[in-house]
């Protein structure tokens, strides 16, 4: 299943942009866009390699002044860390644990923004509350933790980036 798509060209994305991806079971890997501009054979190109039962739920690019990524699982857990402590594989990968998810937990959604205080996803509970994750409101740790609990007693169902701000014209 298509979990991502974006354009690959010079325009869209300059030379040396990275991507980084994470899959459910918290995984997480960068890779540079570059080789994902050449015409490639019919079954495309390969960026990760997954484990039986495991599936990559993200795929965000990385700007210059992205430094954070953020990561939140169903069971209401989120982790912040620095985006350059997911690993830069040349050829397909199953990456570094970024995150550590229990049996029944997964990962729901990732992100990645600056080091300011602006929040880098917004969770909806199953209740309909929302939540934001972000450097405003969580602290950056080191990846392969548990991360901490943005909901108890409840489920993630959605994430998102936050909408940018609308602006009223009179």
């Amino acid at each position: 299943r298509a979990v991502a798509a974006m354009l690959v060209g010079s325009k869209a994305h300059p030379p040396g942009t990275l991507i980084v991806a994470m899959s459910k079971r918290g995984f997480g890997m960068r890779f540079d866009i570059a080789p994902h501009r050449e015409p490639s054979t019919r079954a495309g190109r390969k960026y990760a390699r997954v484990s039986e039962g495991d599936e990559i739920v993200g795929v965000v690019p990385i700007g210059r002044k992205d430094k954070i990524l953020a990561m939140v699982t169903t069971g209401g857990r989120s982790l912040l860390c620095r985006v350059d402590e997911a690993a830069l594989l040349a050829n397909p990968g199953r990456g570094v644990t970024m995150i550590k998810v229990e049996e029944g937990d997964g990962v729901l959604a990732i992100g990645v923004g600056r080091e300011d205080d602006e929040p880098i996803l917004v969770v909806e509970t199953e209740a309909g509350k929302n939540i934001e994750v972000g450097p405003g409101t969580d602290e950056v740790a080191r990846r392969g933790g548990k991360g901490r609990f943005v909901a108890r007693r409840t489920k993630i169902v959605r994430a998102a980036p936050p909408e940018p701000p609308t602006t009223l014209l009179n």
